[in-house]
């Protein structure tokens, strides 16, 4: 399997995925049509599936013989059997389905790649990202056993499989590790009418556990669920906690608000 570059420096993706062709006689000698892939270079592609390719991700031919000379080669690409882009090594893929490339070259035959599948981007995708909550904008943040409202700021990436929240008052990086083991979207009715008044109307129920504790402060936040919902704007991001929303949907989120930072 060929490997793949970085993702802006943020995230090395262990493995490109990489599919060559089934060959005979006179194909096998010339050698190989495979496409691999480069991650779309949105800062957002970071915090999913590194295994799944995805709308947008860049898909690039590349010939593994050396009986012909690659500037030689043209190239058709097609999507789901219908041809979309020719004469280019290199497509971003716009679309879900699946991709193959075809390389001519006068006096050979045509090779033809294995198909690749590319994805959707997940629903919940405007939720994935660094967030980051403003202390000083919040009102009521009391820690257990301070005994007075301090305000802090607070770090939340969500990622595909996780999310990772970090107190900028806590010594301990990060404070909170929480593996996520599905997404569920909430229909209307299971969202909470307080926060659907304050435009956060699109929900997730979220199923999982927690994996690091490094504060004190979440010494006991070892919840089987968490809620986010997202503003109307998609550029604001609220939680919940201990809650399985598809069944209570009276509980509203904390009072915290985090923006965006990544897009």
């Amino acid at each position: 399997m060929k490997k793949i570059i970085k993702l802006i420096g943020f995230i090395a993706l262990a493995a490109i995925l990489a599919f060559g062709i089934f060959s005979c006689g006179e194909t096998e000698e010339k050698g190989d049509l495979i496409i691999s892939v480069n991650p779309s270079t949105a800062l957002i592609r970071a915090y999913m599936d590194p295994d799944v390719v995805y709308v947008d991700d860049m898909l690039i031919a590349e010939y593994t013989g050396t009986d012909i000379n690659f500037s030689d080669l043209t190239f058709q690409w097609k999507r789901d059997d219908e041809s979309i882009s020719s004469n280019s090594s290199m497509i971003a893929a716009h679309a879900p389905g699946k991709y193959t490339v075809t390389a001519t070259a006068e006096g050979v035959e045509p090779i033809t790649s294995n198909k690749i599948t590319v994805d959707a981007k997940p629903n919940y995708a405007d939720f994935l990202g660094e967030w980051f909550m403003d202390g000083t904008k919040q009102s009521g943040n009391i820690l257990p056993g301070a005994g007075e409202n301090i305000n802090y700021n607070k770090t939340l990436k969500v990622y595909y499989n996780r999310f990772v929240q970090d107190d900028s008052d806590r010594p301990a990086n990060p404070d909170w590790t929480f593996n996520i083991s599905s997404w569920k979207k909430l229909t209307d009715t299971a969202i909470n009418l307080t926060d659907k008044t304050a435009g956060f109307n699109t929900g997730y129920n979220i199923t999982g556990s927690t994996d690091t504790q490094n504060s004190p402060n979440y010494s006991n936040m070892n919840y089987p669920y968490i809620g986010f919902y997202l503003h109307s704007g998609k550029n604001y991001l609220r939680r919940t906690g201990n809650t399985n929303l598809e069944v209570d949907s009276t509980v509203s989120s904390m009072p915290e608000t985090f923006e965006k930072v990544t897009n």
